[in-house]
């Protein structure tokens, strides 16, 4: 063992070290010595150390030598203590109902009030006297005849908290919800005046304001700091010194109590503690000194010690110790290692100690540690010499050359430092204790070399390189200008002579290219026609898809799913018509109508069959479709044309498919079809344009022959995916009559190329699958922080389209197209998606479901085939005007070739005019061959597109047997669950009260109880203890099943409160409940911070009048009296959950009511149901809604309510569990 300079015993063990504080000038009484309970207030009295608990009054001798004495609990003080206070030779202690006189170490006295007692105070000007502050009034205790007894009753019916007495005699009084109260006294001792304080004064808030003797004047513990009052102004203000002179910004923290110590004073704050001290610059705060102390309630003080009473136990401070500590501080900083941070090796370049070359150790820095650039990311690793807590020690750091300030105070014991520059760096480090003692600065250099291409070598090295490239780039230059002159003189020459037969290869040329452009239009067209074939039955396929994913929400829901994606078909471009099996017109879609340039209701009255619209079709095929296996002729795209409604011709594309019953019987007909007349004219329009395009016959044959054997694949393809489709609908028509949960297509989709994305209806992300992640460059960790604007431009988030998009689905309808979307790098991506509503049971959308393909690549290649006719179009144009300019300068050239030699100069002149001719024919020829090039690797993409549709319509077929066995098991399961919540709803509606219980105690009463899901988490409680009626609604932590059981435990509580202890105040019924809520569910050791809010109020009638006590955890109490709607608002802390205050009070409310008169408690449920448009209905509607109706008939008030319920929810779903109780008295 080593005693350490600061007297600290280090011990060493036989698996380690052992720091052991003996010289600590705290020490902390806890349960081992006997502190057991919440403790309310310390004192020494008689040599003895005294707590009141919530136990009973403790006592201990104090400590002499090496003595360990324990606290006892004084015999007969058993039951919850709550002040303590020392009178010459006695000891009075506060109590539930009253004051006990403890003289000599036993109670001598019990002085019975009735109430229980909240503060003891001995007067200073009249120091025989004490104040009594109890629940219900304050009282004068005086010791008269040897004997203590209440001398006057000063007031009656209001309950006073703290007290404290100015130098004038005057006392002020904190209330429990009604501020402060300055009360002044005449000379005999009695009440002279009693003024009112609160907010309307300047105080924070009209609760938690405690007052205390500090300097010779009156000073406030707010919940937004410390205030001062100005007898002058009658106002409150904060104090001047107060957040002025912090170190950190604290100005509006709640300050608990206040405690004077001499000059100085004790700050207790919700979780620390501050040290106040006068000086010459103002009041300053010292708020590191005591950072051990957590959770304080109390300070008691002596000219030796300070006793804190916290929720671990009490911590005595000795003044003397601690003083010396601060003086003998030896805290100290250190670095003990700085390592690579880039690389995984261990590569650590300075161990804690710095060594010269000779291997000598010194504790300074004695050279600057150089590193290569490639170690210009760096973790430094610091430790202080703190062994008293030593996990709250805190460190600030500062590297010079790469931060500008010192950091913010940190537990964490290493710094990382990324790509660092060159240069030099020192970096600064300092630590501070838990006992606020700050160490000194310590410092570590260090210089990051340059990189090898920003020495200044490498500089010299790029200069002559870029002077030798500019001398042989002019040499090279020039060489070739002379030679291109050269070559030039000897075309001119040459020119005349070829001009001739240039001029007859361009005609036969030209010949050629027609013959070429005809087969490249042929090209196209069928390019075309089978593209958008192609995208027809991709969106067909899409809207299947989408019918299948839909299915994944629950058996209820399921069915109106498909409903919304067949809606999403009927509302696209793809044009749907249902014929009878004989062939009768029976239904048909808005697209369908549109090719009429008629309504739907139009088309259904022309009475048409298939044989008037489209005479080629033989219905009898379909008659007899389930007696043969032919082949349907009809199922493969084929081209009709008719005129619509305005005499204009339309051509279509279409299919006929038979829908067949379970018997595999056909039922009727459906008619898919795409409009393909914008095509046709395009088409047209192209073949009425004449080009030059200069071409080889050989490169054309190949590429139709390519777009040939293309042809077939597409052909084969689209029979695969008819089939796929026939299959599909049988599918489908299984799924709406078992009605199945779809896991495993789940599954398939989300790990398939298509995106599912589902958004709820404000446009926040819910869910994706892995195809959506890798697209866009997010993780699932991003699932609730994403919205729907993040992926579209600014401008158009903020446009009207984009708007009417959202508002579009919130009606329910569905939309697709081709968007244009943005990834998280802000990269442009090109999509085909459905955007569909899905609707609950209620028929209320609750979510917008997303399935889309990624056809950036087909766009592109879209554009690029457009900018390739474009520039095919601007080509032939050119060679036009190139070919009329040949020909002119052929027929000058006959009719003047006997002035030849005359106008030689001419001739020279359209010899470079033909010169520059060639060089753009050779252009257009280059950039046919990179076209070519380019169309050849759009026919590469493209299979490989379809190849990959091709594999998800294989990954969906293969999951389609999954899903049925899964089915059945859902299915199996959801009706057990269900059956269970049905069960669990019979018991938890046979604990609730009758209405019958209800009217046995009032004039009228109505209650409304609607659960969100099958069993709520609200609950509404009634029972009678002798005279009094009990009555309280509760709000539980969540819905459905979880809310349930909070609502069970709740509710037996409740009665074990009630029946078992006979507790009929509403206020002590709340605290208690709130105990066991965190005892049950062990909230004071775990995560758990479920809980409720309450209303409850007790009914007591006296004569005629009905004498109201009423308590609230977050919920309140309305009436209404004489025609006025009043409020009672309980406290602002729940039951259960979160508990940061030492003790948990609630605050009782009295009022007396006359007969007739109307009290409503609810849950937040009503008031927070939304609407379609999702606005809440609101408290101040519900609140008008009450005072409307309150003198009608209360099953006529409860209709109304629930009306008026209705009209505002429509279709929108509710949001909580509702109830809402009346009752009249």
């Amino acid at each position: 063992m080593h005693i350490d300079k600061n007297q600290n015993l280090w011990a060493a063990l036989g698996n380690g070290l052992a720091y052991i504080e003996i010289n600590s000038p705290f020490t902390l009484m806890d349960e081992r010595m006997g502190v057991v309970g919440f403790l309310n207030r310390t004192l020494i009295h008689q040599g003895k150390l005294y707590v009141a608990s919530s136990l009973g009054l403790m006592q201990m001798p104090l400590p002499k030598g090496n003595e360990k004495p324990s606290f006892e609990v004084l015999k007969g003080a058993a039951g919850f203590s709550t002040d303590v206070c020392s009178v010459d030779e006695t000891l009075l202690s506060g109590h539930l109902e009253g004051v006990y006189v403890v003289e000599q170490g036993e109670i001598k006295k019990n002085i019975v009030l009735g109430q229980s007692v909240n503060s003891l105070l001995q007067s200073k000007k009249h120091p025989e006297k004490v104040w009594v502050a109890t629940q219900k009034g304050l009282f004068v205790l005086q010791k008269q005849g040897g004997q203590w007894e209440v001398q006057s009753t000063l007031i009656e019916n209001d309950e006073f908290n703290y007290l404290c007495e100015d130098d004038q005699g005057n006392l002020w009084a904190s209330q429990e919800a009604g501020g402060l109260a300055l009360i002044t006294f005449t000379d005999d001792f009695k009440v002279q005046k009693v003024t009112p304080l609160g907010k309307a004064q300047g105080l924070p808030a009209d609760i938690n304001n405690h007052p205390c003797w500090v300097n010779e004047q009156v000073w406030f513990a707010t919940e937004n700091g410390i205030f001062l009052y100005e007898a002058s102004k009658g106002k409150f203000s904060m104090h001047p010194d107060w957040a002025a002179n912090f170190k950190t910004n604290k100005k509006n923290i709640a300050v608990k109590r206040l405690v004077a110590d001499g000059k100085q004073v004790w700050v207790i704050l919700e979780n620390g503690l501050l040290l106040g001290k006068p000086e010459a610059q103002g009041w300053m705060w010292d708020e590191t000194s005591f950072r051990l102390i957590r959770k304080a309630n109390g300070v008691f003080v002596t000219q030796e010690s300070v006793f804190f009473q916290t929720q671990y136990g009490i911590y005595v401070y000795q003044r003397e110790a601690g003083a010396n500590r601060s003086k003998n501080n030896s805290l100290k900083a250190f670095i003990y290692k700085v390592i690579d941070d880039h690389s995984k090796a261990d590569s650590v370049f300075f161990g804690g100690w710095h060594v010269d070359n000779k291997g000598n150790i010194f504790e300074k820095q004695a050279k600057i540690l150089v590193l290569p650039f490639a170690y210009n990311a760096i973790k430094v690793q610091f430790g202080a010499t703190s062994f008293s807590a030593p996990e709250k020690t805190e460190y600030q750091y500062f590297l010079e050359g790469f931060e500008t300030d010192w950091s913010e105070w940190t537990t964490q014991s290493e710094k990382e430092y990324t790509n660092l520059r060159e240069g030099v760096y020192t970096l600064r480090l300092r630590a501070r204790d838990v006992n606020g003692n700050i160490s000194p600065v310590e410092t570590f250099q260090f210089e990051i070399l340059p990189p090898w291409y920003r020495t200044w070598l490498a500089y010299f090295v790029y200069l002559l390189f870029s002077i030798g490239f500019l001398f042989v780039t002019a040499r090279l230059y020039g060489r070739r200008l002379r030679r291109q002159r050269n070559e030039l003189n000897r075309k001119v020459s040459e020119r005349t002579i070829e001009l001739e037969q240039k001029t007859l290869q361009l005609e036969a040329q030209s010949t050629e290219l027609k013959d070429a452009q005809l087969k490249l239009q042929d090209l196209l067209e069928e390019e075309t026609k089978k593209k958008e074939m192609l995208q027809a039955q991709e969106e067909e396929l899409r809207q299947n898809m989408e019918e299948l994913v839909a299915t994944q929400e629950e058996m209820e829901r399921t069915q109106l799913e498909l409903d919304a994606q067949l809606a999403a078909i009927n509302s696209s471009s793809i044009a749907k018509a249902e014929y009878s099996i004989a062939g009768d017109l029976l239904q048909v879609n808005d697209s369908f109508a549109a090719l009429f340039g008629m309504s739907i209701a139009e088309v259904i009255e022309q009475r048409w069959a298939i044989q008037d619209l489209f005479p080629k079709v033989d219905t009898m095929f379909f008659k007899h479709a389930g007696a043969h296996n032919s082949e349907n002729p009809y199922q493969t795209a084929q081209e009709f044309t008719f005129n619509n409604k305005d005499g204009n011709p339309v051509f279509i594309n279409a299919v006929f498919v038979p829908v067949r019953d379970i018997l595999g019987q056909p039922r009727k007909i459906i008619q898919l079809a795409f409009n393909i007349t914008e095509t046709k004219e395009l088409l047209e329009a192209m073949k009425k344009q004449d080009g030059k395009i200069r071409r080889s016959q050989a490169i054309l044959e190949r590429a139709y022959e390519q777009q040939r054997e293309k042809t077939e694949l597409l052909k084969a393809q689209e029979e695969e995916m008819r089939q796929n489709m026939d299959y599909l609908i049988e599918v489908q028509n299984q799924m709406r009559e078992a009605q199945n949960e779809l896991e495993g297509q789940l599954y398939a989709i989300n790990n398939s190329p298509i995106l599912k994305i589902e958004f709820s209806p404000q446009g926040y992300v819910l869910n994706a699958n892995n195809s959506f992640f890798q697209l866009y460059g997010y993780s699932a960790h991003d699932i609730g922080k994403l919205h729907h604007k993040m992926f579209v431009s600014a401008e158009f988030a903020q446009s009207y389209e984009y708007e009417f998009f959202w508002q579009q689905l919130a009606e329910g309808k569905s939309q697709t197209g081709e968007h244009l979307r943005f990834n998280k790098k802000g990269e442009g991506i090109w999509i085909n998606a459905v955007y569909t509503p899905v609707r609950d049971v209620e028929g209320n959308i609750y979510k917008i479901i997303k399935l889309a393909f990624d056809i950036s690549e087909s766009r592109n290649l879209i554009n690029e085939i457009k900018e390739q006719n474009e520039l095919l179009g601007a080509q032939e144009e050119e060679m036009r005007q190139n070919m009329e300019e040949l020909i002119t300068t052929q027929e000058a050239m006959e009719h003047k070739q006997a002035e030849l030699e005359v106008a030689r100069e001419e001739l020279e002149v359209k010899n470079k005019r033909m010169a520059a001719n060639e060089v753009v024919l050779k252009k257009a020829y280059e950039k046919m061959k990179e076209q070519e090039v380019a169309l050849r690797q759009s026919y590469e993409e493209l299979r490989a597109q379809e190849e990959e549709i091709r594999q998800n319509m294989e990954e969906l077929q293969a999951t389609q047997e999954v899903l049925r066995e899964q089915n059945i098991k859902i299915d199996r399961k959801n009706k057990l669950i269900t059956a269970s919540i049905n069960y669990a709803q019979n018991i938890q509606q046979a604990i609730l009260p009758t209405i019958d219980s209800f009217n046995s105690h009032f004039q009228e009463s109505f209650v409304i109880f609607k659960p969100k899901d099958i069993v709520s988490g609200d609950f509404y409680w009634l029972t009678n203890i002798e005279e009094k009626v009990l009555l309280a609604v509760a709000d539980c932590t969540g819905h459905g099943v979880p809310g349930a059981f909070m609502s069970m435990i709740g509710h037996s509580m409740l009665n074990e409160i009630t029946a078992n202890q006979g507790i009929t105040e509403p206020g002590v019924i709340l605290e208690l409940l709130h105990q066991g809520i965190r005892q049950r569910l062990n909230q004071t050791t775990n995560e758990n911070h479920d809980g409720m809010d309450v209303a409850l109020c007790s009914i007591e009638k006296q004569n005629q009048e009905f004498h109201i006590t009423f308590a609230g955890a977050k919920r309140s109490l309305f009436y209404i009296e004489s025609g006025l709607f009043q409020e009672i608002e309980g406290d602002r802390f729940s039951i259960g959950g979160w508990q940061r205050e030492a003790e948990r009070k609630f605050t009782n409310h009295r009022l007396v009511l006359p007969q007739g008169a109307i009290l409503y408690m609810y849950s937040d449920g009503f008031a927070d149901n939304p609407n379609p448009n999702r606005k809440k209905f609101g408290e101040k509607r519900l609140e008008a809604l009450l005072l409307q109706n309150h003198q009608l008939a209360f099953d006529t008030q409860k209709a109304k309510l629930l009306q008026e319920l209705e009209n505002f929810q429509q279709k929108a779903e509710q949001r909580d569990d509702i109830t809402l109780l009346g009752v009249r008295l």
